[in-house]
């Protein structure tokens, strides 16, 4: 047998401990003891390692020596202890069981002799040193260890476990038993090694092994290790929490979910945080202690059958549960539990990532078992992970994911989609209580509550049908005190009658309320059945939170924007249609400029840039386009505007109105209509911007360049010069005059026709294509949307100003709803807006959302409250009010003075456009004192 050695690379001493008076008689009486039985002797050692005592359950002192220090010094040996869990698994089919406990086992074994000097221990009564191996040393585990698997090698894991000094002999049968039982003793006595007869138990048929209480029908926690849990004291401190989860930690295979209840406890190991017991940690330490007492029986692992897995994740961990077909059932029996609290970024994963890593990790830890050349199924609720196999496109992380776990299996998982009633694993486990997953618990509703559930189970039609079938034996439910409940992925579920608004207020309390703040149908479903079930909830759930009016108020619409591209209709020559826009807010000029109406033929690209100011009136704008567009280009047929004040002030309409122009203008809030001069905007500001570095004020200089620059730069849509196409010949710069060729013939009349002709033919072919290209590529990011004249939309609140009671932050992102009146279009609704909105009441589809009515399904929610009053829009420009000075006219004729706010000049009103106007009602409060007008 090879002695213990201690290879330490220096040698020095180690210091002395003091004794108390009893500890001290306790020493005595040990020393002669190991003295008369050979075991120490004494020793001029120049290592001397302290003595203590710890005591023993009983009042009695345990000797022991503290070899700290020269564990410190010790080269570690590193050969590795069996893993507990490895050694279960191998006991499957045994029946007959007999554990043997070596005597003293470590002192059966010599310590080297050039090493025995370093066991030297001091005390009172001299230094002594151990001629066999002591308890305390670093090596010590490691070599009996190795002693013992060498001495059953060819025994090992075919009918012998050995673990350190205990050795677990398991057999079929008693006759095979006997055999084995044979040879283990006669090794024994080969090696010299003596049993300790009453720790020895024999021909059982069940035992317990490494804490665990092993026989033929699978592994349970030893009843020792039970109650120690059930006696542990509330935790004072974060050592003492430490110690309650290294205990339950053990059997964390034996609980569901185990990492998810101890998640709270964990947290207060945590040395950054300061130790605060709370009843959210009081309700976690009770659910262990539960867990544990209901722990099931686990089933021996078999490596010739299919193992079948079932994963699950919630928000802050993931599990699974391991099964196999029984002995002596068809029925799946649970093998071992897994759970593993997500860490740092795994807790933003969304739920298919992190059901998808419950699978993951599932594999990893089990790949033992897993790998056994049966292909294992896994079960999960996320339905679109049973199509992994047959994606072609998956994401980087998916892909490194899927590709380990074939590593580990030896060859890609088969996953399964099992929906509630039709998971096989709840289904199996629901139908063995000894076979209880965890402590389940369950909120409790209030008595009047359960009341009208039981009461509404005598008269609901699916109640009525499945207590037919627990008589028959063909049911997933059970009664229990007049309830009806079920077990569905480990959890039990109590059935919801259809009687009354039971459903909708459960629904209500996991979705409305504060604590649960209005998230989102998938957690809010979750929550739900984690106690609660009935058919369709899932239905339920999506109807009401899709139809709860703070989510659909307060949430952003997902997804592509709503609307297909609806491209304006073509012109078919130069300056036939145009579109204008405003660049404001420029640097002022000397001429007081600081402004740009910017002016887009539609078909030709051509521009004009024409100076003007900020604050220029629609007269001012009617007069520059007047002089700078109509008497050098002639008159549109048609302008496509952003809405502009300018725009659509009654002297605008009326000016062009009498020249038979159609002013088209942009659907409200949304400026894409006018994308092509939001464009150029973009364009003149680089220009300039490059144009005037030192002297920004003197952008108007540079106008006439930047449109010169603009209008013979070749378009990319029409593959032509913007100004080719007007002018029908192309632009001359100076440096053309130098490669000009003198023998060029002039260019007839007809002939200038003829390619005038051919240019604008081809522009129009382009612009088709352009036009239909453009569609093509922005539909991809679209979805085509529509509603029906009467359905009720809500209006997106980004443009609107509203009352001013909330924070820019904290408006709602929807208002209404309003009633659809017309439809405009493909894209452009008008809605019923109220009176105190004075802006454009047709909309594009993209800032509308949907509004169900379901009062009638859920007849308890509170109905749509009114939109708060909508004054102005942002962008559209209409004025503010800013005062009301007089008024003139008959009553049921009258018209009202307004000042504009930010404006000089004041206008005469109707008075139907000021009605619920704050200035208008406080005006007419103080009418009666009014005399005349001003």
């Amino acid at each position: 047998m090879k002695p213990c050695e201690l290879r330490v690379p220096s040698q020095r001493p180690l210091l002395r401990r003091k004794l108390s008076v009893a500890e001290e008689d306790e020493l005595k009486k040990r020393l002669k003891e190991l003295s008369d039985l050979g075991l120490i002797r004494p020793s001029k050692s120049p290592w001397a390692a302290p003595v203590l005592f710890v005591p023993k359950k009983d009042g009695t002192l345990r000797f022991c020596v503290d070899y700290r220090g020269l564990n410190k010094v010790t080269i570690r040996d590193e050969h590795a202890l069996p893993i507990p869990e490895d050694q279960i698994r191998r006991l499957h089919g045994a029946k007959v069981f007999s554990k043997i406990d070596l005597h003293s086992g470590y002192y059966q074994i010599a310590v080297a002799g050039e090493d025995v000097t370093k066991t030297a221990f001091t005390t009172t009564f001299g230094l002594y040193e151990f001629l066999v191996m002591p308890f305390g040393l670093s090596n010590a585990p490691a070599t009996f260890s190795r002693l013992m698997m060498e001495i059953f090698k060819d025994y090992l894991y075919d009918f012998v476990l050995v673990y350190l000094d205990d050795i677990l002999i398991f057999s079929k049968d008693e006759e095979e038993h006997e055999k084995h039982v044979r040879l283990v003793l006669d090794r024994l006595k080969e090696h010299n090694l003596i049993a300790k007869l009453s720790k020895c138990s024999f021909f059982q048929a069940e035992v317990e092994y490494l804490g665990f209480v092993v026989s033929g029908n699978g592994v349970k926690m030893a009843e020792d290790k039970v109650r120690a849990v059930l006696e542990w004291p509330t935790p004072s401190n974060a050592t003492e929490v430490r110690g309650f989860l290294g205990l339950t930690g053990y059997y964390r295979h034996f609980i569901k979910h185990y990492a998810h209840i101890a998640a709270p406890l964990n947290e207060l190991t945590k040395k950054s945080l300061r130790f605060l017991w709370t009843p959210l940690h009081t309700h976690a330490f009770e659910e262990l202690k539960k867990s544990v007492t209901s722990s099931p029986v686990l089933q021996v692992y078999d490596a010739s059958k299919q193992c079948v897995v079932c994963t699950d994740a919630s928000n802050v961990a993931v599990g699974a549960v391991l099964l196999q077909v029984g002995e002596s059932t068809e029925a799946l029996r649970p093998v071992a539990f897994f759970s593993r609290k997500l860490r740092g970024a795994e807790l933003n994963y969304d739920a298919r990532t992190k059901e998808f890593l419950a699978i993951k990790l599932t594999a990893y830890k089990w790949k033992h078992y897993l790998n056994n050349g049966t292909t294992p199924l896994f079960y999960t609720d996320h339905q679109s992970l049973q199509y992994l196999n047959s994606q072609t496109e998956l994401s980087p992380k998916f892909m490194r994911w899927f590709g380990s776990i074939t590593g580990w299996l030896g060859g890609p998982p088969d996953i399964r989609y099992k929906p509630g009633k039709q998971n096989v694993v709840a289904d199996a486990l629901s139908r063995r209580p000894d076979h209880c997953i965890c402590a389940l618990s369950l909120v409790v509703p209030a008595d009047d509550l359960i009341q009208q559930i039981r009461d509404g189970l005598k008269l609901d039609e699916f109640a009525l049908q499945e207590a037919e079938k627990i008589k028959a034996g063909t049911s997933d439910y059970f009664w229990d005190n007049e309830l009806l409940y079920r077990f569905i992925n480990g959890r039990l579920q109590l059935y919801v009658p259809k009687i009354g608004n039971l459903r909708e207020m459960l629904i209500s309390e996991m979705h409305d309320l504060p604590l649960v703040g209005h998230q989102g149908t998938n957690r809010t479903l979750r929550r739900l059945i984690e106690q609660f079930g009935w058919p369709g909830i899932a239905k339920d759930v999506e109807e009401y939170v899709g139809g709860c009016q703070s989510c659909l108020q307060s949430k952003p619409r997902t997804g592509f924007p709503a609307g297909l591209l609806q491209p304006l209709e073509r012109p078919g020559e130069p300056w036939e249609s145009i579109s204008m826009d405003f660049i404001v807010k420029l640097p002022k000029t000397k001429e007081g400029y600081d402004a740009v109406m910017v002016v887009v033929d539609r078909f030709s690209k051509y521009v004009e840039f024409v100076p003007t100011f900020t604050t220029a009136s629609a007269e001012d704008i009617a007069t520059l386009f007047y002089k700078n567009i109509l008497c050098r280009h002639g008159c549109p047929s048609s302008i496509v505007s952003d809405r502009d004040s300018k725009f659509i002030s009654s002297f605008w309409q009326s000016l062009w109105s009498s020249v038979g122009t159609r002013l088209k203008l942009s659907t409200s809030y949304h400026p894409q209509t006018d994308g092509q001069t939001e464009r150029i905007n973009r364009v003149l500001e680089e220009m300039l911007r490059s144009f005037c570095v030192l002297d920004p004020a003197s952008w108007v200089n540079f106008l006439p360049q930047a449109a010169f620059a603009y209008n013979t730069a070749v378009n990319a849509s029409l593959k032509s010069r913007p100004f080719s196409v007007v002018y029908g010949r192309t632009p001359k710069l100076p440096a053309s005059y130098v490669a000009e060729d003198s023998r060029a013939v002039p260019v007839s009349v007809e002939r200038f026709r003829e390619r005038h002709e051919h240019i604008i033919s081809k522009v129009s072919e382009l612009l088709n294509a352009a036009q239909a290209r453009q569609a093509f590529y922005s539909n991809k990011k679209r979805v085509d949307v529509s509603f029906d004249v009467g359905d009720e939309v809500l209006l997106n609140s980004r443009n609107l100003s509203l009352d001013g009671s909330n924070p820019p932050k904290l408006k709602p992102l929807f208002v209404g709803p309003f009633k659809i009146l017309k439809k405009v279009g493909p894209v452009a609704y008008t809605l019923d807006m109220p009176s105190t909105f004075k802006g454009h009441t047709t909309f594009h589809v993209s800032v509308l959302k949907r509004c169900p009515n379901t009062s009638s399904q859920f007849p308890l929610r509170a109905a749509f409250s009114e939109p708060p009053p909508l004054y102005y829009q942002r962008g559209d420009a209409f004025y503010e009010v800013e005062q009301i000075v007089a008024h003139r006219g008959p009553k049921d004729a009258r018209e009202f003075r307004i000042k504009w706010k930010g404006y000089q000049t004041r206008t005469w009103e109707p008075e139907e456009n000021l009605l619920n106007n704050k200035f208008y009602l406080e005006y007419l409060e103080k009418l009666p004192q009014r005399r005349g007008r001003r």
